[in-house]
């Protein structure tokens, strides 16, 4: 749905684009205008400059910790470099494919801000509040399904990727080796070689339209802070009671079977200590009573996730493990970047 969404905002602007710019180029009495050089224009400003701004960025975020820039700064950085890319790339393909002078070129260009103003607004402050939205995975609690910064190797067992979170900062050979790591088929093993650089994170789409259902990925403000945003799996309803045996999921007693492309994985339900055995919400001796409008999530890499068994601090009228309908945004739909990775979720 979300995918769908963006695709039809971003082809009503894709045409809007060249009517606005055809406009332009007849008020700046541009010469011999052909069809084809617009459109070329037009894949070049609105699609390859999205690309462009995308691979820059994600080059600037490995930068943060070595930059002396208030971290509120770097959303405005990706949006001030797109902006820039569209008039340069307008500006550079006028002059040269329409051969107009630097006047025309300028006043060609400049019926083509208003799509653009109108898509940053639908897309930034209504269709993000009201109908999907964006959002960048910032850790690994959700390998392999979703990933942030990360390392990736070979599944010593089946031979499939492995992944684990990428520090921030380098760290020594034997931290890779000692570090667990999880496959695409959720094979869970430790270590690997250490990496010459780690790969960007996943970016989705996020439908506000979708109710939340059994073994979605939801996107929702973490309870004991509402600016953090965290991406888990949806695994328990309001008024069951959630119970993690021998990895599985269990509803009120009853073993859950888990979707076809989940097969194979396994949830952490207790921790071995050298002297004792250490539980946790969701584990045998300690339930998880969900009440109304509440819901229980997990990370598939669960031996790696903060998710629903840890919490301890809760909301107003809640227990800790409990995750409010309240607070969560939307269901993760598609990843659309980087393109190896895209993905729809059933």
């Amino acid at each position: 749905m979300a995918l769908f969404l963006f695709s039809v905002i971003w082809g009503v602007t894709f045409v809007a684009w060249i009517l606005a710019f055809r406009l332009g180029l007849a008020w700046a009495q541009v010469k011999d205008v052909k069809l084809g050089r617009v459109l070329l224009t037009a894949l070049a400003v609105l699609v390859g400059t999205k690309i462009v701004n995308l691979l820059f960025v994600q080059q600037l975020n490995k930068a943060r910790e070595w930059a002396i820039v208030p971290e509120e700064v770097w959303p405005m950085i990706g949006d001030t470099l797109l902006v820039a890319l569209f008039l340069a790339t307008t500006w550079v393909l006028v002059s040269n494919l329409f051969q107009a002078n630097w006047k025309q070129t300028f006043v060609a260009s400049v019926p083509t801000f208003v799509p653009l103003i109108v898509i940053f607004v639908l897309l930034k402050y209504v269709a993000a509040s009201l109908l999907f939205g964006t959002y960048q995975v910032g850790g690994c609690p959700m390998a392999p399904t979703l990933l942030g910064t990360h390392v990736q190797a070979i599944c010593e067992e089946c031979g499939a990727r492995k992944y684990c979170l990428a520090p921030d900062k380098h760290l020594s050979e034997a931290f890779f080796q000692e570090q667990p790591m999880i496959c695409e088929n959720f094979h869970v093993t430790i270590g690997c070689l250490a990496p010459e650089y780690p790969l960007d994170g996943d970016h989705v789409f996020v439908s506000n339209l979708s109710e939340p259902k059994r073994w979605d990925i939801v996107l929702f403000r973490a309870p004991w802070d509402s600016s953090q945003r965290l991406v888990m799996r949806l695994v328990g309803l309001p008024g069951e009671t959630i119970s993690l045996e021998e990895g599985m999921v269990c509803v009120d007693g009853q073993v859950l079977e888990v979707p076809d492309h989940l097969q194979g994985l396994k949830y952490v339900d207790h921790w071995e200590d050298t002297n004792q055995s250490i539980s946790f919400w969701g584990s045998p001796d300690r339930p998880a009573q969900l009440g109304e409008n509440e819901y229980f999530v997990l990370g598939d890499f669960s031996s790696q996730a903060y998710d629903s068994r840890f919490w301890s601090k809760a909301l107003p009228g809640h227990a800790p493990y409990a995750l409010p309908r309240s607070e969560i945004i939307g269901v993760v739909s598609e990843i659309y970047w980087p393109p190896t990775r895209w993905r729809s979720f059933p």
